[in-house]
């Protein structure tokens, strides 16, 4: 269609200034381009957090190689940027295989996050790193344990899981009115019964003393249990938290602890409501072993954020005769578990620590800087957000 200007000649509506002035020019200046960058760091773009993908996850996960020709099943909270399933896929993809993500997100705040979290997950379909089935839902992973849940149906479909890797950033242990983060833990802890395979539970959270009543109320029974089975656990107990001895009766007491005394005990309590939890299993028992324990400082000066990762060995079934009409004997926690998981929580790895050296920093600034350039994030700010921190600033 035609208009007519003054001087009698017709202008085409299509022309190339005026698709100019819709859809503007063909290449975008540069300081246009880099102003599309992000600059809204997150606390998960902390060298920090690289040091837990790279040294515990990444780590331990490498352990269930070789990967050649297999699917790990992996179950996360992936976040928008998606940086753990990359830092893990990129190493099970060099191994011969390949990731099938069960993501949740229901944390999503705007439609930058939304696209953003869509751009990291094609791409890592493209990059071959996860399957095209894979799949990351926008329910909390609360409803995991609702009532008649779809999205239990939904995570069942998958199959058993690998690894399960609770990225909290939140606190375990306070309490809730809803379903809570253990209804969840126990709903994943069932569906993985009669798995065949050792596989990872890693978890994320922060440690309060204000926040620990659901905790509290989870950990004593089987911290009690096991000092009761002798002098072996309770010895190693007191060590741990730099107590004379450790009894039944002072149980509640240690919840009252603050530093990294508290930290240390929220590893083992959640050790051992693993190790009952799932050993226990009748026919279905398993092995848990604390295979990394890492701590680092998020408002605190002591360590106020822990992370760990439990190995599950399943161990033989056992077989229940049809005609067995007396009761069940449940098996014995084993105390040689039970000690390991403390003896680990004594070494627990103070992330921040280890930032001080040099090389260590650098590192892990460089492979977080190539994470956050593929998420289109301006990395020439990187560093003076870092400098900036308020509780964790670190200069190059």
């Amino acid at each position: 269609m035609n208009r007519v200007d003054p001087d009698g000649h017709g202008q085409d509506y299509l022309d190339d200034s005026l698709l100019e002035n819709i859809y503007g020019e063909d290449s975008p200046p540069e300081d246009l381009v880099a102003s599309r960058k992000r600059v809204d760091f997150k606390a998960w773009h902390h060298p920090a957090k690289q040091f837990v993908r790279e040294n515990q996850w990444l780590m331990q996960v490498e352990r269930l190689g070789p990967f050649e020709g297999k699917t790990i099943v992996y179950l996360s909270l992936p976040g928008e940027d998606m940086f753990d399933v990359r830092v893990i896929g990129e190493a099970v993809k060099r191994g011969g295989g390949q990731i099938k993500l069960l993501g949740f997100n229901s944390r999503i705040a705007g439609a930058e996050d939304a696209g953003s979290q869509i751009n990291s997950e094609s791409v890592l379909r493209q990059e071959g790193i996860i399957t095209d089935d894979s799949l990351t839902l926008p329910d909390r992973l609360q409803d995991i344990a609702a009532p008649r849940s779809h999205v239990y149906e939904r995570m069942a479909s998958y199959g058993k899981f690998d690894v399960v890797n609770l990225d909290l950033c939140d606190h375990l242990g306070a309490s809730t009115d809803g379903v809570s983060i253990f209804d969840v833990i126990e709903k994943i802890a069932f569906h993985q019964r009669g798995y065949t395979t050792p596989w990872l539970f890693m978890l994320t959270t922060r440690v309060h003393p204000n926040f620990i009543n659901l905790a509290q109320e989870k950990f004593s029974p089987p911290i009690r249990k096991n000092i009761e089975l002798g002098e072996a656990f309770s010895e190693k107990l007191a060590e741990l938290i730099g107590a004379h001895s450790c009894v039944v009766d002072d149980v509640d007491q240690y919840w009252e602890l603050v530093g990294d005394p508290l930290l240390k005990i929220f590893a083992v309590g959640l050790g051992k409501y693993l190790l009952h939890l799932l050993h226990n299993q009748v026919q279905d028992p398993a092995a848990v072993e604390l295979s990394s324990c890492c701590g680092y400082r998020v408002e605190a000066q002591h360590l106020d954020m822990l992370s760990v990762v439990f190995r599950v060995t399943p161990r033989d079934k056992v077989m229940i005769p049809a005609a067995q009409t007396n009761s069940i004997e449940i098996p014995e926690v084993e105390l040689s578990s039970a000690i390991q998981i403390v003896r680990k929580a004594g070494r627990t790895i103070d992330v921040d620590a280890a930032l001080q050296s040099p090389e260590t920093l650098r590192n892990l600034v460089e492979s977080t800087e190539r994470l956050l350039q593929g998420g289109n994030y301006d990395v020439s700010k990187y560093q003076e957000w870092l400098g900036a921190h308020n509780v964790r600033p670190h200069v190059l």
